[in-house]
């Protein structure tokens, strides 16, 4: 293993990472868009209540979408780290023998070499905002649709 291993499995890396990052952002912009319309057609005391439940169902389809899309970059990313594991790995076995301390390749495997250490939750914040998101969707679609009702 090489240079040129280690960076294209870093450029892989560092591409789903941004996309998990880019993903979210226009996931707040389509959130930010749906709830302006929602508020619109509410205003407006003319057109229908029925207009009420597109941007319900505009947020509820953006929060399914994005959440199957983060699904599928954590796996990627994933991906990535495990071949960044691999090459760790690699280098610490290669570089035993010299005088380069063997602590400077557990950055991927740090979690490993400490057993008593929690892994961090971090990735589980994008999994519960957009499941949130859902939900509330949901609720605002029962809502309008029980007021359609009456």
């Amino acid at each position: 293993m090489d240079e040129k291993y280690f960076d294209i499995v870093w450029r892989y890396y560092e591409l789903h990472a941004k996309q998990r990052i880019e993903n979210f952002r226009i996931f707040l912009v389509l959130v930010t868009a749906s709830f302006s319309l929602l508020g619109y057609f509410y205003k407006d005391e003319t057109l229908s209540n029925v207009y009420l439940l597109f941007p319900c169902t505009i947020y509820l389809l953006s929060g399914i979408i994005f959440l199957l899309l983060d699904l599928r970059t954590v796996e990627l990313i994933d991906n990535a780290l495990y071949s960044l594991k691999n090459y760790e790995n690699y280098l610490k076995t290669t570089m035993k023998n010299k005088d380069i301390e063997n602590y400077i390749y557990d950055i991927f495997n740090h979690h490993y070499r400490d057993k008593d250490v929690k892994k961090p939750r971090y990735r589980l914040i994008f999994k519960v905002f957009y499941t949130l998101n859902i939900l509330v969707a949901l609720l605002l679609i029962l809502i309008f649709s029980l007021a359609l009702i009456r």
